[in-house]
C-alpha cells in the first residue's frame, strides 16, 4: 500500500462512492510560492441494484478547482487548480486509484 497522509471516503447523495488520499505533498517556486497536492482518486461505479433506469451508473471527476483557508472562515492562501497532465478519472467496478495534481498558487497580498 502506497503511503497516506490521510484519506476520506466520497459519498454521492446517501451512496459510498468512493475515496480520495492525499499521498503526496510538497513546494514550488513560480512567480510566487506553490503548493503541491498529490491526491489519489477512487470512483466506484453504483451498484446496478441502486441505479435506476434513468441515472448513470458511472462517474467522472471533470474538473477540481477551489481555495484554501486557514480555518473554514479564515483568511484565504490561495487557489487550488488541477494542473499536471489531465487523465479522465472515472469509475470502475474494480475502484482503480488515479493519481490527480493539485497546486495552490500562495497569494500573500489578499
Amino acid at each position: 500500500m502506497t503511503n497516506s497522509y490521510g484519506e476520506s471516503q466520497l459519498v454521492i447523495g446517501s451512496t459510498l462512492s468512493g475515496r480520495v488520499r492525499l499521498k503526496g505533498l510538497g513546494a514550488e517556486v513560480s512567480l510566487g510560492p506553490v503548493l503541491v497536492f498529490v491526491f489519489g482518486f477512487q470512483l466506484h461505479n453504483r451498484p446496478q441494484n441502486e441505479a435506476s433506469e434513468e441515472e448513470a451508473r458511472r462517474y467522472v471527476l471533470a474538473d477540481v478547482d477551489g481555495d484554501i483557508r486557514l480555518g473554514q472562515r479564515g483568511p484565504f492562501v490561495g487557489t487550488v487548480t488541477w494542473s499536471g497532465g489531465r487523465s479522465t478519472i472515472r469509475s470502475s467496478d474494480h475502484g482503480v486509484e488515479t493519481d490527480l495534481r493539485v497546486t495552490c498558487q500562495m497569494d500573500w497580498h489578499r
